[in-house]
């Protein structure tokens, strides 16, 4: 087996759909797992790949272990992943670990496949992606640098974008490479706002380079969902109908329907999309997204679309989930009575949830004090009990313009936070950026923002909202960085449910201030159809855009 040795090779060599091209001798080490070692390993991928699906290309110098059921393993998992089974690829990755601990490309693709179905923050994920950092030693340079960039993508660094596109540079052709790039892209987007395209071309590459790869065509679905791009969610569901997991593709055709033509799920097709919520969420921010979209139609939708997900899986759990995402899209569309009453009704069952719901407009600044009777004001009486609950008190101080008590609680959390977690340390560092803004020391104020927001990561990106739109507005008021602060404001949110409605009006402010007149009366108009069911404490913000967009065509307010 192979152990990552310069070898000389002679082996049967099979082209992608197993056809077989005869015998060759090779020198040093190919890129196909087809070109092995011996000839206990041709037998054991001819075992494994015995149909005519496409094998994965693998560096035989990565496979760096001496355990010939490790390598089973990890062949068998690589199957899965190709396919998107992920419970079945982890399981296989799990047992190859299992047998050899130290198998490093198992331990990297255990964590991606952990990743996919759990979160790549996920304490087991991580784990698995440490062992493959920490045995990475045994790898090849360019493999190794591949676990490297994984780690620093697992954490949320930016780094890892800098390292991947630096790697592609050098191997252009190396799908894993582009793979990784398009993942680190797409899940610090948050961070840097890039347009659908952007985020596209990587995954792109890689289908280019290996049309059957079905996990490089999720991200890209998900991406054509939000942006509601019918033809281009079409293009990469025809990779999944090809070579995916049927209940994945399945899963995903359902979530098409959602938005074309607007179909309710049936029972079936509920039950597929209860198990991928990520699909859900891109499917409801494609709603908003769509020319015609108009909140009242869509929070009638959406009800319609809560019920039958509830119904498809009857679990306490599951039903307190899909009352807190309605709950925080009523917020999102200005309906704060409604999502107040919502609010109310889960208390029983999930404080944390109902405190959620009622939480997220008074981050924002838009929920009036009397909101579920003085909600905003219990929460800032309220005893300090962990870092993240006095980064959130900050924040509300800072939306009330109560900056001096929000830098003296920052302060006052600050001093004893050697151990706290990286991301609640964060936390406070962006809260603090927020305030050297007000005090008018902008260049500061930014970069604290950055790196706080940075070092918080991608974990419960709807608590850094208010501070990210602080930030993408300072940088699209100056004339030096106006281009990315608007398009911090125009991309940065397509993953938040409840933000991302008004995330229009605040693009609308910017774009106008910036002169952008095209571009501030589309998303005006965007988000005055969707709070077109506002209550009447949104309604004045909703008569904001409305006289913006009449002052910018020069007609009179309708």
């Amino acid at each position: 087996v192979a152990t990552g040795a310069q070898v000389r090779l002679s082996a049967d060599l099979y082209d992608r759909t197993g056809k077989s091209l005869g015998h060759a001798q090779v020198d040093g080490v190919p890129d196909s797992v087809l070109s092995l070692v011996d000839s206990l390993s041709l037998a054991l991928v001819r075992e494994i790949w015995r149909s005519k699906e496409p094998v994965p290309s693998i560096r035989v110098a990565a496979l760096t272990t001496s355990s010939l059921a490790a390598m089973r393993e990890y062949l068998v998992g690589e199957q899965h992943y190709r396919r998107a089974e992920w419970d079945s690829a982890a399981a296989a990755f799990g047992r190859a670990v299992e047998q050899d601990s130290t198998f490093a490309l198992a331990q990297y693709r255990l964590a991606m496949a952990l990743g996919w179905r759990g979160g790549y923050a996920t304490p087991r994920a991580r784990q698995a992606s440490e062992a493959a950092l920490r045995f990475a030693n045994r790898l090849p340079p360019r493999d190794r640098a591949l676990v490297t960039a994984y780690q620093l993508f697992s954490y949320g660094k930016l780094a890892a974008v800098d390292s991947m596109r630096s790697y592609v540079a050098t191997y252009p052709d190396d799908v894993e490479g582009w793979n990784l790039l398009g993942e680190t892209q797409y899940h610090t987007n948050h961070l840097v706002g890039r347009s659908p395209a952007e985020l596209i071309a990587p995954f792109d590459r890689v289908l280019a380079l290996d049309s059957s790869l079905t996990p490089a065509a999720i991200h890209p679905m998900e991406i054509s969902l939000a942006s509601h791009d019918s033809a281009g969610f079409q293009r990469y569901l025809a990779v999944m109908r090809r070579s995916a997991d049927p209940a994945e593709y399945r899963a995903y055709a359902a979530g098409g329907r959602l938005i074309w033509p607007g179909q309710i799920p049936d029972s079936a097709d509920a039950a597929l999309l209860a198990q991928n919520m990520g699909v859900v969420i891109a499917a409801i921010i494609g709603m908003q997204a769509a020319p015609d979209a108009s909140g009242k139609e869509l929070v009638t939708r959406l009800n319609r679309l809560s019920g039958a997900l509830a119904r498809s899986n009857p679990s306490a759990a599951f039903r307190i989930q899909m009352a807190a995402i309605r709950g925080i899209l009523l917020d999102g569309f200005g309906r704060l009575t409604d999502a107040e009453r919502l609010a109310d009704s889960l208390k029983v069952s999930s404080r944390e949830q109902s405190g959620a719901i009622m939480l997220m407009p008074v981050l924002l600044g838009i929920a009036p004090p009397e909101l579920n009777h003085g909600f905003g004001d219990k929460f800032l009486a309220a005893p300090v009990q962990s870092p993240f609950q006095a980064y959130l008190k900050a924040v509300v101080l800072l939306t009330r313009s109560r900056g001096a008590e929000a830098q003296r609680l920052i302060d006052s959390t600050s001093r004893d936070s050697t151990h706290f977690p990286e991301a609640a340390r964060g936390a406070l560092q962006a809260a603090r950026g927020w305030r050297l803004l007000q005090l008018g020391d902008t260049t500061s104020g930014i970069a604290s923002i950055r790196t706080g927001l940075e070092r918080f990561g991608g974990i419960n990106i709807f608590l850094q909202d208010p501070v990210r739109y602080q930030l993408g507005a300072v940088l699209a008021a100056r004339p030096q960085s106006r281009n990315e602060g608007l398009r911090l404001l125009r991309n940065s949110f397509s993953n938040d449910v409840g933000f991302f409605a008004f995330s229009y009006y605040a693009l609308g402010r910017a774009a106008e201030a910036a002169g952008q007149r095209d571009e501030a009366l589309a998303a005006y108009g965007q988000f005055v159809r969707l709070w077109d069911g506002a209550d009447s404490t949104g309604q004045a913000r909703v008569k904001e855009a409305r006289e913006a967009m009449a002052r910018l065509t020069g007609e009179p307010q309708s």
